[in-house]
């Protein structure tokens, strides 16, 4: 009950997550709203600075001119003519200044209505502006300095201007109400191209996921087409898990069918023996000696059908240590023949495969050159395409023997054809070699050897 429930719960399809379309336009809407509000708030703190400080020289303005037109001594001030702005006469208006000493504390007209203004002298030399939270508010401005009277008598004095905040609130009002329509509008254009540009971007992976589609209908047997530089790995990957696929689901299907061919005979010896009720001695020995060639069989196919199966990525391997062994397993073989063998391979030459296919490769073409050459054996190999993430090779193995025909060599490749049909025995395993080559899709073709015999030559392409 236990597995039952776990299988169950196993079989139950994974939730999708959200799609990335939705994910870039979820996040690229919090980042744009959260970059024009962030811009928004600096462009009202940066605005509200400036407003400030045009302020603060008004009223610093104010004061300078207020100094020109006074005249006072510690006890009284007076006048030399009308006071700079004709605000500082009226009540209300929204503008205020003042002269305090430490016997005096003369206030504009303006000011003689306000309930209170917290003026306090400043030293010498020094300046102050601040913002009174007083009646809705007020900035003031004090600026301390010294007086010196006509008769050279000197005594310290504060003069100080002030202004409602009611005109700051103003600007700042019609400034906000210019400033966040227009971030707003400029949010709404961003991300309208934004949604453009990720569409523009999306169009390859749609692309991508139509042909995949395609594939698993079978209207396409690949991925055809141009792909950005990010999707190309991508691309050329599931690519290669289908050839591969395809290339494996070849292999057995020829394996069933050499399996059928083969199991033809033993079966009809099985049938013969059968047909007599009593059969005799000789017919069951044929009978189970069919049981047995079945067995084999079978036991053959199965074998060579697993270990055709390819992966898509294997790991790369070293190939000159595998060439040597080879090389090492057929010397002693051929050891009457005293073959001398050359080997043209760099150390660090890689091989992207199966280890068993780059034996049968090489191994079936350096078995022939032994047994079908003279006396001289060379085998070279190079990489092709280094610059590629899974890097090709190419292989050449020539002998010094009588060599093989161009229609030979064409004939030898087909599956089924053996090499003793010919006088000179040239090609016995080349069907299995042509069999690798196409499921790597590489080429094999017969070259002319330097040596004066056979040269064959394998290519793999770089992926």
């Amino acid at each position: 009950m236990a597995n039952s429930t776990s299988s169950a719960v196993s079989s139950r399809p994974a939730k999708a997550s959200p799609s990335i379309v939705r994910r870039l336009l979820i996040g690229g809407t919090l980042v744009v709203l959260l970059s024009m509000s962030a811009v928004g708030l600096v462009l009202d703190k940066a605005f509200a600075a400036a407003t400030r400080s045009a302020i603060h020289e008004r009223l610093e303005n104010t004061v300078y001119l207020l100094l020109a037109v006074i005249q006072t001594d510690q006890e009284a001030l007076g006048l030399n003519q009308l006071l700079p702005d004709e605000r500082l006469e009226r009540a209300g208006s929204g503008l205020y200044a003042g002269v305090l000493t430490a016997e005096m504390d003369w206030r504009s007209h303006s000011a003689l209505t306000e309930d209170y203004f917290d003026a306090s002298q400043i030293p010498a030399g020094g300046a102050q502006f601040s913002f009174e939270k007083v009646s809705n508010g007020r900035f003031v401005l004090s600026m301390g300095l010294e007086w010196e009277n006509e008769d050279g008598s000197v005594f310290p004095m504060t003069v100080w201007a002030a202004q409602h905040r009611d005109d700051y609130d103003r600007q700042m009002l019609s400034y906000r109400r210019a400033l966040w329509p227009w971030l707003g509008a400029v949010a709404v254009l961003i991300l309208a191209v934004q949604f453009i540009g990720m569409w523009l971007s999306m169009r390859p992976l749609k692309e991508v996921e139509a042909q995949v589609k395609a594939v698993e209908t079978g209207a396409a047997e690949r991925l055809d087409g141009v792909f950005p530089r990010e999707l190309t790995p991508l691309t050329d990957n599931v690519n290669a898990l289908l050839i591969n696929e395809r290339g494996n689901r070849e292999r057995y299907r020829r394996a069933l069918g050499d399996l059928a061919h083969s199991l033809k005979t033993p079966i009809a010896v099985l049938q013969q023996s059968l047909m007599d009720d009593q059969p005799s001695a000789t017919e069951l020995q044929a009978a189970h000696s069919a049981i047995d060639d079945m067995r084999q069989t079978i036991s053959r196919q199965l074998e060579r059908a697993a270990s055709a199966t390819r992966r898509t990525h294997a790991l790369p391997i070293l190939v000159l240590p595998i060439v040597e062994r080879i090389q090492n397993a057929l010397s002693k073989v051929y050891f009457e023949r005293a073959v001398k063998a050359e080997l043209q391979i760099p150390e660090a030459l890689q091989f992207y495969g199966e280890e068993r296919d780059l034996m049968e490769m090489i191994g079936n073409l350096m078995e022939n050159a032994y047994k079908y050459g003279g006396q001289q054996v060379r085998v070279m190999m190079r990489v092709d395409g280094a610059d590629y993430r899974r890097p090709g090779m190419v292989m050449i193995v020539e002998d010094d023997g009588p060599g093989i025909s161009e229609a030979d060599f064409q004939r030898l490749l087909k599956r089924g054809e053996r090499g003793d049909q010919q006088a000179e025995g040239q090609g016995l395993g080349l069907s299995i070699v042509a069999e690798l080559v196409h499921a790597y899709d590489a080429q094999i073709s017969l070259q002319e050897s330097t040596l004066g015999g056979a040269a064959l030559k394998i290519q793999i392409p770089p992926v």
